[in-house]
């Protein structure tokens, strides 16, 4: 008769324990982040969509002065989130070359989201594959702050290639 190996037999003890124990103290661990991601973003679609359309027709008039960068004013050097506002306005209204100039993280977080709901949608539904192959949601995560790092550092370098 095999000895059955140890991880099988932590797995029947974490079993028996679970089933002891009342419904309230056990934990639900099987929430995975990619499957918690992909469940709100596509309940936050519609909220995003009808505040950035409200945002980018009405709103930025009354939020104007709020929205100027007090970094830039003290110091005269944009701060990572120079053009984020401008970056928006110019993606509601469909300008996705200009939303680019302005600020390269809202238009890499607008096809993020994309890439990601796709390629979870395709992999749950069609494939079946989301058990073997999770999503990592923390790589979006690198790349927009490398490319919030790395738009900075360009404006940054054209400001004092001009000032020199």
């Amino acid at each position: 008769m095999p000895i059955p190996s140890l991880n099988h037999r932590m797995r029947s003890l974490q079993k028996e324990t679970d089933e002891t124990k009342p419904k309230y103290m056990k934990a639900d661990l099987s929430v995975r982040a990619d499957a918690e991601f992909y469940r709100v973003g596509k309940w936050a679609i519609l909220p995003v969509l009808l505040a950035g359309f409200w945002f980018s027709y009405y709103g930025h008039k009354l939020t104007d002065p709020v929205t100027k960068c007090r970094f830039l004013d003290k110091t005269g050097f944009p701060c990572p989130g120079c053009g984020g506002t401008h970056a928006i306005l110019a993606l509601f209204h469909g300008h996705f070359l200009m939303s680019l100039k302005y600020h390269a993280a809202v238009p890499y977080m607008a096809l993020a989201y994309l890439h990601f709901m796709g390629l979870y949608f395709v992999r749950r539904h069609i494939t079946r594959t989301i058990d073997q192959k999770p999503i990592k949601p923390e790589y979006y995560v690198y790349g927009l702050v490398a490319v919030i790092l790395l738009q900075w550092f360009v404006k940054l370098a054209v400001i004092f290639l001009f000032i020199v």
